[in-house]
């Protein structure tokens, strides 16, 4: 199932869904936008079956999608990204060999003209959890992990009794993920092969937005999972680096207050990540400043 705001890639989605080989495929397209609907239907043709959202978001489109879906299982697709054609047939070959339920992946992560195969490390559960996994952040460069929407496949029943969280405006597929696992009768696997091409922060996109609500609270749901330096890695590249591009005193304090209540000690390359949000929050109103200094020599 594909949730979409009517981004101009959805069709390259659409068909990209629609050409998988070795399997049937129904493909449902749920439009976020109401005002969007024709023009969808209008891209995707008779390739899908489009239904509307009235605007609730991303996760309540996925579980409208699921709920929609007749097949045993569930793929999702963000609009912006897409699949290899054998896709599915690989994930589902590999979930049948390993009687799993819940399958996820690497995928060609696009920035730009920068295509790279991402994750760096490959998820394996006897190493570490999957919330410790997901939010590790060893490095400067983004893609240690990737636990990413589009490369997961699900059982359908599994995902119609496990709904995505709509009151989360960030972090939903991760939330997902851990809330997945977390049940007894689910069983994870992790494909290598990158059958997934991922667009980085299209237009948009909530990867790009600081949501310091959803940040906490995903954190004070799975910080359990996570080990002390996974941990730390959360608060300071994402939650402080949010806020300090925000120039939030009071949530910069809170997330200091977070990794001294754990005692969990950030390493200095997610010291430079936080940092970075310092610059990007100083950014936009340096820039307002020289346009209006500008304008006014003009």
């Amino acid at each position: 199932m594909i949730p979409t705001i009517g981004r101009p890639e959805l069709s390259r989605a659409v068909l990209s869904a629609h050409r998988q080989t070795g399997v049937e495929t129904q493909i449902v397209v749920v439009v976020d936008r109401p005002e969007m609907i024709t023009k969808v239907k209008s891209a995707v043709g008779d390739l899908a079956q489009v239904v509307g959202n009235a605007g609730q978001g991303g996760a309540a489109a996925r579980n409208e999608g699921a709920r929609l879906g007749s097949g045993h299982y569930i793929a999702f697709l963000d609009d912006d990204d897409w699949w290899e054609p054998n896709k599915l047939t690989v994930q589902i070959a590999a979930m049948r060999k390993a009687d799993a339920n819940f399958c996820f992946g690497s995928a060609w992560f696009h920035s730009g003209s920068d295509m790279r195969r991402l994750p760096i490390t490959p998820f394996v559960s006897e190493e570490q959890t999957l919330a410790s996994y997901m939010v590790r952040r060893p490095n400067v460069r983004f893609g240690y992990s990737l636990v990413q929407s589009s490369s997961f496949v699900v059982s359908s029943r599994i995902a119609r009794e496990c709904l995505w969280d709509a009151t989360l405006r960030k972090h939903q597929d991760w939330d997902f993920a851990l809330r997945l696992q977390e049940r007894e009768d689910v069983r994870l696997i992790f494909v290598e092969q990158p059958l997934v091409h991922v667009a980085q922060a299209s237009t948009g996109s909530v990867s790009k937005q600081n949501n310091l609500e959803s940040s906490l609270r995903f954190v004070q749901r799975h910080s359990r999972g996570m080990d002390d330096e996974a941990y730390a890695d959360f608060i300071v590249s994402i939650y402080l680096r949010a806020a300090l591009a925000t120039r939030d005193l009071k949530e910069i304090s809170r997330g200091v207050s977070m990794l001294h209540a754990r005692s969990a000690l950030p390493r200095w390359p997610v010291l430079i990540v936080a940092l970075s949000g310092l610059v990007s929050g100083l950014w936009l109103p340096l820039r307002n400043f020289a346009s209006r200094l500008l304008h006014r020599r003009v």
